[in-house]
């Protein structure tokens, strides 16, 4: 209901919703990819209309199954009319009980893969892991490769 109303309150504007997968990376009782996105299928059957952009967080996911669970949901987006996009958190879950930044080949390969199958990589939390001025120095290191990674892309 919550997207229909912002449809209706501002119908000029795109309603965008960030949810996050049930994989294995945190549940424990996950979803597989295809069961994932049959869920969504039945969620967006009901209320898919109002959802114009879909970013899903890719924290919950193994990496090494990452690319599975965009391939299945961009189909359901794709058949629904939601545009696909990816949410990349730039912390790490599994190392410690305090988040720290992720390192760079991680980044990287997140990007590689999102890029297969969304329009654009949004981050979570770019204030304490990915920025030049957080408290992390792994983050500003993160930062550096992270613009030198687009620079020598767009060469």
């Amino acid at each position: 209901g919550l997207a229909e109303l912002c449809k209706q309150r501002t119908p000029d504007k795109k309603v965008f919703i960030s949810p996050f997968f049930l994989g294995r990376g945190i549940f424990p009782e996950p979803l597989t990819p295809k069961q994932m996105a049959d869920e969504w299928d039945r969620i967006w059957d009901v209320c898919g209309k109002n959802i114009d952009i879909c970013a899903f967080q890719d924290g919950t996911v193994k990496l090494s199954e990452y690319d599975e669970y965009l391939s299945e949901m961009k189909k359901v987006a794709d058949k629904h009319g939601i545009e696909l996009w990816s949410n990349a958190e730039t912390f790490e879950r599994d190392v410690r009980s305090l988040f720290q930044p992720i390192p760079f080949d991680v980044l990287r390969k997140k990007i590689k893969i999102a890029n297969r199958y969304v329009s654009k990589i949004i981050t979570f939390e770019f204030s304490h892991f990915l920025s030049p001025q957080s408290i992390y120095p792994s983050a500003k290191n993160l930062n550096e490769l992270y613009r030198k990674y687009y620079e020598e892309k767009n060469r």
